[in-house]
């Protein structure tokens, strides 16, 4: 049937298509080794889970580039939210050979042998902090001599650290809500209480983000008109943080009938239930709160509260919030930005202390964010398919079954992959306009110059800041990354200069601790290049790498040298280099 419209419209044949499918028994032919043509991009089809159905770009960001001039081949895919015909009759070219592309985009890593040599590759990498699992995957990039381009690296300024620019924004916010409305709806069946929620399924069950906004609707029309039972009420529900995350979850919550309320009058709000004296609205509506750093910290010498003062130096303040939102909250979404300089929200001894005071209000926690043992004590990170957990504060202990005693845990680390075809859609629309900058450009097939940034000076900044290897080796902001392997791996990481690494024993020699986003800020590099510089000899003691780009690392390195002269650093600036780093 597509024959006629593909051949009117001087596209493919479909049926012609057979000859690139899957065999089982079809020879692998070999691959070109050369860096593909220019202006063709290529998408991948991606295989690291059943749940991944995204694409960096949906098919109309295909027709926006082939309008540009650029061709872009697609491997077929039965499992993509979007078909090989909408790509198709978007002008793509629908085949499984990707060796003609220049370019290649995928979303989630690529296993190493499927790297074709000489090309840019664009994914999630997760090679950058040097983990164990990716450096098989950096190693195939290394010897194939091709370009890789990290998504989490392409920023603003195209310094690592900066405001990203190309991500899945609030998304994960939307599927954390849906999916957690969705448990909540289980356990207070658990618990002997039938409420609206039990309706509402998980966001992937949704064939669009619309359409689980609606289920939630329904819901809240049932609670408008019904209630929610008395004992569940005053329902408070809790939002840490302003960002795209916090900001997604609270929009599904908005589409229940709610209050906007401050954090400091749940505590009221929960006397009135206590006291008797709740009213029949307060059943029939959520009562939503958005708590910042103001009502989670409060200053050590008594001050008022200042915003910068507390990023900029956290330790004069003390957490509040296990006190003064905790025992009044039936349930907390956590979307904020959060690392080991500030106070955490609250532990398992806070809910194990408010437990035995009877104040166990506490029914779930949604976290968002996904930071294992962070500012809320997930332990635990969950999967799509069972994405829930209870947390027994008394015992500490875990448990699968919703019928058990504790508070409802939701912790999935890949929540955008449920909506996968509006955040595709979001994510093509970030990444698209850089593509005809690396598309007209062949990889290099050589190492660039050590002392540039990589990539052509007519590329964004942006993408030349988020190359991590090219030509063969690694690109001059990521060349940390070898040194952080010879750590795990138990070398003594040296000055590159062969000279330097043949110093006699050092006769002086001074410790350093660092502390926080060693890499985002490139701090790390700085060491080590004050230390080549004084033909220094530098050796890591301890490394403790954050576990995700929230996490604060640590760093405990010992710089040895021929004398003090020669050290890169006074005890003064090694004071400055732990603080407020």
């Amino acid at each position: 049937l597509m024959e006629p419209w593909a051949r009117a419209h001087g596209k493919r044949p479909w049926s012609s298509l057979a000859e690139t499918s899957v065999r089982a028994h079809t020879p692998v032919g070999k691959r070109a080794q050369t860096g593909g043509k220019a202006s063709v991009i290529g998408l991948r089809r991606e295989d690291k889970n059943k749940w991944e159905r995204r694409a960096p770009l949906a098919p109309r960001h295909v027709d926006e580039l082939v309008k540009q001039g650029l061709k872009v081949v697609v491997q077929p895919c039965t499992r993509r939210v979007f078909t090989d015909v909408e790509y198709l009759e978007a002008g793509a070219e629908i085949k499984e050979d990707l060796s003609e592309c220049s370019t290649i985009l995928a979303v989630k890593e690529v296993p190493p042998e499927l790297l074709l040599p000489g090309r840019t590759w664009c994914f999630f990498s997760h090679t950058i902090k040097a983990q164990p699992s990716g450096m098989p995957l950096l190693d195939a990039a290394l010897q194939k001599k091709v370009r890789l381009l990290d998504y989490e690296c392409i920023t603003g300024t195209g310094a690592r650290g900066g405001p990203r620019l190309v991500a899945f924004g609030a998304f994960a916010g939307y599927a954390g809500a849906i999916d957690f409305l969705r448990g909540l709806g289980e356990r207070f069946l658990s618990l002997g209480y039938s409420t609206p929620l039990l309706h509402i399924g998980s966001a992937f069950m949704y064939p669009t983000l619309e359409e689980a906004k609606r289920a939630v609707s329904l819901a809240g029309e049932a609670i408008r008109k019904h209630g929610l039972p008395k004992a569940l009420c005053p329902f408070t529900a809790v939002f840490t943080g302003t960002g795209n995350v916090s900001q997604g979850a609270l929009e599904i919550f908005k589409l229940l009938p709610h209050e906007l309320v401050s954090p400091s009058t749940l505590p009221q709000l929960c006397e009135k239930a206590d006291s008797g004296l709740m009213q029949r609205e307060d059943c029939h509506k959520l009562y939503l709160s958005i708590a910042t750093a103001e009502h989670m910290v409060k200053r050590r010498d008594g001050g008022a509260f200042d915003k910068e003062g507390y990023y900029s130096q956290p330790e004069n303040y003390q957490p509040t919030f296990q006190d003064a939102v905790l025992p009044y909250a039936t349930v907390i979404l956590n979307g904020m930005y959060w690392d080991a300089r500030f106070p955490k929200l609250f532990t398992r001894d806070d809910l194990h202390r408010h437990v035995e005071g009877g104040r166990d209000k506490l029914l779930g926690v949604c976290d968002i964010t996904c930071d294992a043992d962070g500012s809320v004590p997930t332990r635990q990170f969950a999967s799509i398919e069972q994405p829930f957990h209870i947390l027994n504060a008394m015992t500490g202990q875990l448990s699968d079954c919703l019928d058990d005693p504790g508070v409802l845990f939701h912790a999935v680390d890949h929540l955008p992959s449920e909506l996968p075809r509006e955040s595709s859609e979001h994510f093509g629309d970030c990444l698209v306009p850089f593509l005809p900058y690396l598309a007209e450009e062949l990889a290099l097939m050589e190492p660039g110059s050590t002392d540039q940034l990589a990539g052509s000076a007519k590329m964004p900044m942006p993408i030349r800041g988020a190359i991590i290897a090219e030509g063969g080796a690694l690109t001059r902001e990521y060349r940390y990354i070898q040194q952080l392997r010879d750590v795990r791996q138990g070398k003594v990481v040296a000055a590159e200069d062969e000279s330097a690494a043949e110093l006699p024993a050092a006769p002086s020699c001074c410790t350093l601790e660092l502390t926080g986003h060693l890499f985002d800020s490139r701090l790390i590099n700085k060491v080590a290049d004050l230390c080549e510089q004084g033909r220094a000899r530098m050796h890591i003691l301890l490394l403790d790498v954050g576990r995700s780009v929230r996490d604060e690392s640590f760093l405990s390195v010992m710089v040895m040298a021929h004398s003090d002269s020669c050290l890169p650093y006074t005890p003064k600036e090694s004071l400055y280099l732990h603080g407020p780093t």
